[in-house]
């Protein structure tokens, strides 16, 4: 009970942005109780809050080793890998995350970033793929694998995909792009009815 009263007052001193105080005591617990798994994400917490990264990193692994079934302890380790320019690392802590998390959706949209980002497009494609599989069709999924494909320079596949997209569900955000799209291939007619639809 006593380190749960620690941690708690710990915890208060993080949230009044008192990194050192809340430190100091969560340096306490561990150095006691080296197993409590909250006190070393609450070191980590600390020292990103410090901009000890180095620290935060240690500690961060730590309590993810301890309990490597919490989301929250892993996603904050891939996020430090990530702002600390480790995009490897930062993709291979994502997948695992996924494979043990797979109804968060909000980490396969990091991933399909994180793919983007080095230039990993089919990977990310695979991955709007399987959003799709996994949650079904939107409007959002839709235009981010236009705006992919567009940015691979398959711009055909890329209206195509839209106009697929489209014919399933009726958007009139696709449907003034696929209009914009035809004006600027001189389809006017094409283009009108685009946008009368929309």
């Amino acid at each position: 009970a006593r380190h749960e009263n620690m941690l708690l007052s710990a915890v208060e001193k993080f949230n009044a942005n008192d990194a050192d105080a809340a430190m100091s005591i969560l340096e306490d617990i561990v150095a006691e109780d080296p197993d409590n798994d909250a006190a070393w994400y609450y070191l980590a917490q600390s020292a990103v809050l410090k901009g000890d990264l180095e620290t935060a990193e240690q500690c961060y692994r730590m309590a993810a080793d301890l309990d490597s079934g919490n989301f929250w302890y892993r996603y904050r380790l891939a996020m430090l890998y990530s702002i600390t320019s480790r995009p490897e690392l930062t993709i291979e802590m994502f997948e695992k995350l996924l494979e043990d998390f797979p109804k968060k959706s909000d980490l396969y949209y990091d991933l399909v970033e994180l793919y983007a980002a080095q230039g990993q497009n089919e990977k990310a494609l695979e991955t709007l793929n399987e959003i799709e599989t996994v949650f079904g069709m939107t409007e959002g999924v839709a235009m981010y694998r236009f705006n992919l494909l567009r940015t691979l320079e398959r711009h055909e596949e890329a209206y195509a995909s839209l106009e697929e997209y489209n014919r399933q569900y009726s958007s009139p955000y696709v449907l003034s792009t696929l209009a914009d799209y035809q004006m600027s291939m001189y389809n006017d007619s094409t283009a009108l009815a685009y946008y009368d639809e929309a």
